[in-house]
Formats: structure tokens, sequence, C-alpha cells
């Protein structure tokens, strides 16, 4: 098992290391939360505070229909 407990390799890896190495489950941290997000059917904007870089707010759009700002932290 490989645990990705950084949202921006979880954003730009996850998909890449599931396709290289389907005998390890990849866990990241982004899955669950867009999970979660969506199990409770959010229509509204969420905000979404990350390091430098719009990675993770790429792939939260990609995964909700919904708004999303993005709020960089230094």
């Amino acid at each position: 098992m490989l645990v990705i407990a950084c949202n921006t390799i979880s954003a730009l890896c996850t998909e890449l290391l599931r396709e290289r190495h389907p005998e390890i489950i990849v866990v990241d941290i982004i899955t669950p939360t867009v999970n979660h997000l969506t199990a409770k059917q959010h229509d509204k904007a969420i905000g979404i505070i990350a390091t430098k870089g719009h990675q993770v707010e790429f792939v939260v759009k990609a995964r909700l229909i919904v708004q999303v700002r993005l709020l960089q932290a230094p």
C-alpha cells in the first residue's frame, strides 16, 4: 500500500501511479475528500487552502461540478 499524504503529489501522480503499478493499492488524500463532498451533495462553492499551485483546484473541479476557490498558502 502507498499512501500519498501531499495534495500536490495526489493531484499530479495518483492516477499515473495506479496505472503503472496496479499491484499496489494507492491511497491519496484528495479522493476521499471529493467522495465525502459528493455524498453530501454540495451545490455551493467550496474553499480550498493549499500550497502555491493550482493542481489541487483542477483535480477537485474535474471531479465535482461546483465553484472552487483556492486560497494559496505560502
